[in-house]
């Protein structure tokens, strides 16, 4: 049995149709709903071409009681009654991931071609009716400006219809999701539960079923106003905004908890220092063919408005390494593995950088707890004597240090003239040049000169030399610190020791432009003089001082030895020794009275 447009054309074949189980000189036949539509398409009615439609049966297609079969019948007109009943929205649903908005409905409805669907209609919002957007803005590839796309209705007419979001849609969807997850994180509720973050609305005339019935519309409220909805079949449905779910679960919050690394602290990182960065959360590189992207920001940046939508603009410190975005201060985050990056610029005192992060696609969010201080010594000084370049091995002296996020407790050693890599400051061999200082397998702690703030009232603003009585010269606002180096290794001519410096937990950072003398006399020709007596010593060291070949490299401790001697000549020589003529005065004898 089948149902024509044209007689003998069998265009809806019956099968699949249910038959009402009575005996009795009607049939009736429940169509489904593919049969039903296409039965629309080809009646006289509303929605169809203007032309009634033929039923039609084979030979033997039915029988009456008396087991009579029914002859062949063709081209009998069907009597059609219009389907004026309007469709209801049955449920929504929402895929996050492909930004697929899917609306099922109570029956058949015409998208085809797909303008049949006005999606200017439609608005989605979250449960306060705030953050909504729309489905009609154009799209233009922030990459690529050639490419543009929009939110379409796949061409097909069914019970539901499909919406392929555009980027900044799937976007705003999911922007509501982070705002529910949020809320609830900080103790907050949902109104009808978590699940129900997401709500639609539609106006009027959104769109209409196959007979053309305008479907309602689903607007603020919860019940249909008796007005608008007098002449409606179906007035106890509610017609407020439909809940748009999440099924199969592809909502995933997005966030930044913190960062992880593998040496150090998760907030610091210091200048020159190559260290992987990997972060915390949820959301992480989670869509393929997606790789997440992390720009360090200003302190006073508060707003995901403030990243920028998807450039690379106010990124901080210039970090270098292999996953940095050109020029800029961007860099791509590997699943995984994560990015090993240095950065080439200090963050202000006091005001560490804060985390912009990438998801996928996405544009930037703003993690305003996540931070990063980034260190660096700027410069490395004697504290009150001598060169600021010198030191007497088993001397110990001062130095005073200078820069970017220096504190107490910090870690002060340094490295032979010949290390050329951070870790050599770790080397048992490379960087074991002072005191307490013993790096390798048989001491772990890392023992070095501990650095101290300097006295209350001294910092960088406000510091003074405490035997010149000179201000310090300065270059941050922040502190200033000393410690006292002993160096128990003397450095070859021309070869000095080089500074490592270590903050707090952070591995040490080698400062090759910060380098140390460490003199060492050897021996002397002389062990004896008379007092008055003019006497020729000669003082045998790599380390000359005087009219040495390439100046004065020695370190002379000129307060602290005037008065031991008096210096009358230096002469330097060749073969790693100085002579020098002394005096020895004779000695002051106070009369007593007997």
């Amino acid at each position: 049995m089948t149902i024509a447009n044209i007689s003998r054309d069998g265009m809806i074949n019956l099968q699949g149709a249910k038959v009402e189980p009575f005996d009795r000189a009607i049939i009736t036949f429940m169509l489904t709903e593919k049969q039903r539509v296409t039965a629309i398409q080809i009646s006289s009615q509303t929605g169809g071409d203007g032309h009634a439609s033929f039923f039609e049966a084979e030979y033997a297609a039915l029988r009456d009681v008396g087991l009579n079969f029914l002859p062949e019948t063709f081209g009998l007109l069907i009597n059609e009654t219009a389907d004026k009943i309007p469709p209801d929205i049955d449920y929504v649903e929402i895929d996050y991931i492909q930004g697929l908005l899917r609306v099922f409905f109570s029956e058949t409805i015409d998208s085809t071609p797909k303008s049949r669907v006005n999606l200017s209609h439609f608005t989605l919002f979250d449960w306060n009716h705030e953050n909504d957007f729309g489905l009609t803005e154009i799209f233009t590839d922030p990459f690529d400006p050639s490419i543009q796309k929009i939110a379409y209705v796949t061409e097909e007419d069914e019970p539901y219809i499909n919406i392929t979001l555009t980027p900044p849609q799937r976007w705003a969807a999911l922007l509501v999701g982070d705002l529910a997850w949020e809320l609830e994180g900080s103790g907050g509720t949902i109104p009808e539960g978590r699940e129900t973050f997401l709500r639609m609305k539609l106006n009027e005339g959104a769109m209409t079923d196959i007979a053309l019935n305008n479907l309602f519309g689903y607007g603020v409220s919860d019940v249909c106003d008796i007005i608008i909805c007098a002449s409606l079949t179906n007035i106890s449905q509610p017609y407020g905004p439909r809940v748009v779910t999440d099924p199969y679960n592809t909502y995933v919050p997005r966030y930044v908890s913190e960062t992880l690394v593998k040496v150090g602290d998760q907030d610091i990182a210091v200048v020159g220092y190559m260290k992987n960065w990997y972060f915390n959360g949820s959301g992480i590189n989670s869509v393929p063919n997606y790789m997440d992207r992390a720009k360090w920001v200003p302190y006073n940046f508060t707003t995901n408005a403030d990243c920028g939508t998807h450039g690379d603009e106010n990124g901080q410190g210039l970090p270098i390494g292999e996953h940095v975005r050109g020029t800029t201060s961007t860099f791509y985050v590997p699943p995984i593995a994560g990015s090993t990056i240095a950065f080439t610029q200090p963050s202000p005192p006091g005001y560490p950088w804060k985390l912009c992060y990438k998801f996928a696609d996405e544009p930037w969010k703003i993690f305003n707890n996540v931070r990063l201080e980034v260190k660096q010594v700027m410069t490395a000084i004697t504290h009150e004597y001598g060169n600021d370049t010198a030191a007497v091995v088993n001397y110990p002296k001062e130095f005073r240090f200078d820069g970017y996020g220096l504190n107490s407790n910090d870690i002060i050693s340094y490295a032979r003239f010949d290390a050329t890599e951070d870790i050599d400051c770790l080397d048992s061999i490379l960087g074991d040049m002072n005191e307490k200082f013993a790096p390798g397998a048989y001491n772990t702690e890392y023992e070095g000169a501990l650095t101290s703030t300097l006295p209350s009232g001294l910092s960088l603003t406000s510091a003074y030399n405490s035997y010149m009585d000179l201000p310090i010269d300065t270059v941050v606002s922040g502190l200033i610190v000393k410690a006292t180096v002993n160096f128990t290794r003397l450095s070859p001519v021309y070869k000095p020791h080089q500074l490592c410096y270590k903050f707090k937990n952070e591995p040490p950072k080698l400062y090759n432009y910060f380098t140390v003398e460490a003199k060492q006399l050897h021996s002397i020709n002389g062990t004896k003089a008379i007092v008055g007596s003019p006497q020729t010593f000669i003082f045998y060291s790599q380390h000359m001082t005087g009219t040495a070949p390439a100046g004065n490299v020695g370190e002379w401790d000129e307060w602290k030895d005037t008065g031991k001697y008096s210096k009358r000549r230096e002469r330097a020589s060749r073969n790693g020794s100085t002579v020098v003529d002394i005096s020895i005065p004779p000695p002051s004898f106070k009369p007593v009275s007997l």
